[in-house]
Parts: C-alpha cells; sequence; structure tokens
C-alpha cells in the first residue's frame, strides 16, 4: 500500500468484516458524506465513516487488537490464532504476537521496529 494524500483508516472493534482490526488502510476517496473507501492488498472496500478511525498521515506505532471470546476468529486452534490479544505492524498490516506489555516490537514479516501503541487499541 502506498502513501495517501487523502489519509488513513482502521475499522473500529465493529465495523467493515472485509478489513482487518488493527490494520490503517489508504484513504482513497471521502466524496460521500457517511461512506470512505479503502484499498486493501487485494480490492478497495467501501465502509462507513462512523466505523473508522482516521488519520492524515500513517500511525508509527503498531496498534494493539483486543478480542472478545465471542469475536470471529477463522483462524482459532491453528499457528496463525494470536489468542485475545495481538498487536498490527503499521507498515505490513501483519499480526504480531504479544508476550507481556511491551512498549516496542519488531515485525517478523518486515523488520518494522516502532512502539507499541497501548492507549490507541482496537
Amino acid at each position: 500500500m502506498s502513501e495517501s494524500s487523502l489519509g488513513w483508516a482502521r475499522v473500529r472493534s465493529s465495523g467493515a468484516e472485509k478489513l482487518r482490526r488493527g490494520a490503517w488502510y489508504p484513504v482513497l476517496s471521502e466524496n460521500e458524506s457517511d461512506r470512505i473507501i479503502v484499498a486493501t492488498t487485494r480490492c478497495n472496500v467501501t465502509v462507513q465513516r462512523n466505523n473508522l478511525d482516521m488519520r492524515l498521515y500513517r500511525p508509527a506505532g503498531f496498534s494493539v487488537v483486543f478480542r472478545t471470546p465471542s469475536d470471529r476468529n477463522p483462524v482459532a486452534g491453528t499457528d496463525d490464532d494470536m489468542g485475545l490479544m495481538y498487536a498490527v505492524c503499521p507498515w505490513s498490516g501483519s499480526r504480531v504476537r504479544l508476550d507481556g506489555f511491551p512498549d516496542q516490537l519488531e515485525c517478523p514479516n518486515c523488520a518494522y521496529v516502532g512502539p507499541v501503541l497501548w492507549d490507541e487499541a482496537c
């Protein structure tokens, strides 16, 4: 995903099923008052504005995702299951296991190192 002059958006805990919680997506269009179009690696997705956190610039820190036991988890019981709390890399969008409460992480996918944004969990 490339930098976007329209900003970046992340789905809130309840929101679009096609977007991964914690991952930031470039905003492609804000033409409609209640809908935003974001770019994913597979397609463009239209989302209601009230389901998104939005920023002008891509965050430099890892998002923290808190899941509830009742949240849908398509990888439950596999090696890809991150449990109820995990981080998401701001550059690659990869999920990262959290052991304890670190101040910073390194992404195992892209090697990006950055702070963990505990105060902006979703």
